[in-house]
């Protein structure tokens, strides 16, 4: 068997970058704290840490920074990055071996060399829009999909009020889902009862009044998915979940609550796959709703990858609309997005609920 330091250090990088890939994965940081990897950021190759923009959700708050990696984390003081105001914004240390432990980076992840070699990879193809596939680019575009919604959420709430606020998003959502399909099914006066049933639904509620009550927040997804709320169908209920209930829930809900509810979002199956999605991206699995948001937020940017940093920062102002989301200091590389892009919705779904 090959050494792992016989390997060349993007081989490695990108092995980690796999391992981190799966959402729903929770981890432990060297002491003890549990923390999921929300988006394993971008693969630096010119100097600095070794991964950029990493989002991490712990202890409540969605953290974002750079990460390095080392087979062993003395390596840390032998590169003298405690010298380098490059790594100063370093929130996680990746390490397969912790004999010197780093106490200035705020967590350590100690990785089983057994983990890494099942990622191994080959170089992998160009990257453009018909080679996207690693599991760390879709999820990474599916953060930013369901951050720029719950800011969107908050912003209006914030403008209008609670129920208002939420009320004015729902509406232009559900005439933005109406407009993009090739065979509308619902009529302005059914997208306006939608609208107010949803409103004034206990799942809503109950999100809105969650510290009042002992209901679990995967019991309020799993009901609201289960049943009818108004005359809509499963699809466009999906849609409404995807689109306002869960990102109020992100926006809302209890500090010590927020692993519980990416958790399930990580692992919503999807009802069907998306023809556009197919056919653009044919070896990519829809098995998850993450998945296909993902992808639909990749073509969305026309695959201009983006920083989660300059997407807060700079586009939608998440410090000041998130009171969980905190930013390490990253540097930002990149333009921000461009908030009235198309493709928020799968245009080519066209089946009558």
């Amino acid at each position: 068997m090959t050494p792992l330091t016989e390997y060349p250090e993007i081989v490695l990088q990108r092995a980690v970058t796999y391992a981190l890939a799966n959402p729903a994965t929770i981890w432990y940081s060297t002491d003890g704290i549990p923390f999921q990897v929300l988006s394993p950021g971008f693969i630096a190759h010119h100097g600095g840490p070794d991964f950029r923009s990493m989002a991490l959700l712990i202890q409540g708050d969605i953290l974002i920074g750079n990460a390095e990696f080392h087979r062993k984390s003395s390596e840390w003081f032998f590169h003298k990055h405690d010298d380098n105001p490059q790594f100063a914004s370093t929130i996680l240390h990746i390490v397969i071996e912790n004999d010197k432990p780093v106490t200035t980076i705020p967590h350590t992840l100690l990785l089983d060399e057994t983990l890494i070699r099942q990622y191994l990879r080959v170089e992998p193809k160009e990257h453009d829009l018909s080679t996207i596939d690693a599991l760390g680019e879709i999820q990474h575009f599916a953060l930013l999909r369901l951050m720029r919604k719950a800011a969107e959420i908050t912003e209006s709430i914030r403008n209008y009020g609670l129920e208002t606020g939420i009320q004015k998003t729902v509406e232009i959502f559900l005439h933005s889902f109406e407009k993009k399909r090739r065979r509308p099914c619902y009529t302005n006066e059914q997208i306006e009862i939608i609208g107010q049933d949803f409103v004034s639904g206990t799942s809503l509620q109950h999100i809105i009044h969650y510290e009042q009550n002992n209901e679990s927040i995967t019991d309020i997804f799993r009901t609201f998915l289960a049943h009818k709320f108004s005359i809509e169908g499963q699809h466009l209920r999906r849609e409404i979940f995807l689109n306002c209930l869960f990102p109020v829930a992100v926006a809302l809900s209890p500090k010590e609550r927020r692993m519980e509810a990416f958790t399930w979002f990580w692992s919503i199956t999807s009802l069907q796959t998306y023809g556009v999605l197919t056919r653009q991206f044919p070896h990519i699995s829809q098995e998850y709703l993450w998945q296909q948001q993902g992808m639909l937020e990749y073509r969305r940017m026309n695959g201009h990858r983006g920083n989660i940093s300059a997407e807060a920062l700079q586009v939608y102002g998440f410090e000041k609309v998130f009171d969980f989301f905190k930013d390490a200091g990253t540097v930002v590389y990149d333009s921000p997005l461009e908030k009235n892009a198309d493709y928020d919705i799968a245009e080519d779904i066209i089946d009558i609920e």
